[in-house]
């Protein structure tokens, strides 16, 4: 369960965060409680509690928590909801991240979804992707401190933990939008029951498959009709030869 900020109104649950310096350079850490509750300088660094007085400061406050020097705050229902979608996608419009999250019936304004956005950006927990300034909207992608913190939370998949260097090639990322394009498409259609991505479907095949099963661009649950479509998306078309048939 989700911890309660000090000094937060009453039932207010958040995540907090602190960035310090390890032995693989700056990285935002789980803090551990005190004994007494309150918040200090401990924090978890793979697995293991340490000390850590070093870390860049953020301050603000809102109705709902106040944040605390050298912290940043993060909420189950409206950070981790976001980091999810960056992370299944690798690569994100703004105007999608909007489609899917209001499609998910989560109330988020555009105006405060960039608000957020650029506080997730700051401590480097997600990332403007370069190279795409001829879209309408900005590009979005997952960091590895994104990841981390997922996995801090229980959001861990084996096919993009949270030690991948390279989380999206940039010849990918065209690719990466039109898959989610493909998955709004069939939402506002008001025909689609659940959707797996590439990732999810990655990860149950090393899992229990030993890697032997397709790794589909994704998989659609159709509404109605009980029926599970294996999506294959390519931009460049391809001979018979070249195509795979399974």
């Amino acid at each position: 369960m989700p911890r309660p900020v000090d000094n937060a109104r009453p039932g207010a649950y958040v995540n907090v965060l602190k960035k310090v310096r390890t032995n693989g350079g700056w990285k935002l850490c789980p803090v551990v409680r005190e004994s007494n509750g309150r918040l200090r300088d401990r924090v978890g660094v793979n697995g293991r509690t340490e000390v850590h007085s070093e870390g860049e400061r953020y301050s603000g406050s809102s109705a709902t928590l106040r944040y605390y020097k050298g912290h940043i705050a993060l909420s189950d229902a409206c950070d981790v909801p976001i980091l999810l979608h960056l992370r299944n996608a690798r690569a994100i419009c703004f105007d999608q991240l909007c489609d899917l999250l209001s499609l998910e019936i989560i109330t988020e304004r555009p105006r405060s979804l960039r608000w957020r956005l650029a506080r997730l950006e700051e401590p480097g927990l997600v990332t403007r992707l370069q190279g795409q300034t001829h879209l309408r909207t900005p590009v979005f992608g997952i960091t590895q401190q994104g990841l981390i913190f997922l996995e801090s939370r229980g959001h861990y998949w084996v096919s993009l933990p949270s030690a991948t260097e390279a989380i999206l090639h940039p010849s990918q990322v065209s690719h990466a939008l039109e898959m989610v394009s493909i998955r709004v498409a069939f939402a506002k259609a008001g025909v689609l029951h659940s959707w797996k991505a590439d990732l999810e479907i990655a990860s149950k095949n090393l899992v229990l498959e030993d890697g032997a099963a397709k790794d589909f661009d994704a998989v659609a649950g159709i509404e109605g009709k009980s029926r599970t479509i294996g999506t294959e998306y390519d931009a460049e078309p391809k001979s018979c030869r070249q195509a795979p048939l399974n």
